[in-house]
């Protein structure tokens, strides 16, 4: 395989894993072994583990924000952009059902574990929530210029106070085995978005 399919294939599987269990319990055998590729190629690729977890991190926001970032643009599920972002969250709710409320976000699951251990970690972990955030304001800024939100909403506050409650309500989601927390996020973001619930 060229070199780019033989990197993404790793970074691919340790998202995998990363999700299934935690960074630190990322064994390099396991890994390896998930893709069958040699142990040189690992340190072909990354100088280390820390390296290779900040490159996961990466990898996986960009193809998450990919994913957003389309749902976000679609205006065939609505005019309004405040209606697609709510859209994001409630088809993130059947997908957290069907894997058993287990954490589905990376991020969050990663973030935990490594902040105070890895700086270069926490670092990648902060770009990716401000992308998110990023994502999100954009979705606000449409709907304030398309006279959907008050033209006085600090759209930069209200991105990062809806991350902030999803990440709380994945978090307890994910302790409870149950999405309840979710369905209490989304009906704060409607109230606040004044999105009609029918």
């Amino acid at each position: 395989m060229s070199e780019p399919d033989t990197r993404t294939r790793i970074l691919d599987a340790g998202v995998e894993i990363m999700l299934e269990r935690s960074f630190h319990s990322v064994g390099l055998n396991q890994l390896l072994s998930a893709v069958n590729v040699p142990k040189g190629s690992f340190y072909h690729y990354f100088k280390s583990k820390e390296d290779f977890g900040v490159e996961v991190l990466r990898h996986y926001s960009q193809n998450a924000n990919a994913e957003r970032r389309q749902i976000l643009g679609n205006r065939e599920l609505s005019a309004n952009p405040a209606e697609r972002l709510l859209f994001l969250f409630t088809s993130g709710i059947e997908s957290i059902e069907a894997g058993g409320c287990k954490c589905s976000c990376l991020l969050q699951k990663v973030a935990i574990e490594i902040a105070n251990s890895s700086e270069a970690m926490r670092n990648q972990l902060a770009t990716g929530f401000n992308d998110m955030i990023g994502l999100f304001q954009e979705a606000l800024d449409e709907a304030v210029a398309a006279s959907f939100l008050p033209a006085d909403l600090d759209t930069r506050s209200e991105a990062a106070f809806i991350l902030d409650l999803w990440a709380g309500a994945q978090q307890r989601a994910a302790i409870i085995r149950n999405t309840d927390p979710l369905q209490k996020a989304v009906a704060v973001f409607r109230r606040r978005l004044a999105i009609d619930s029918n």
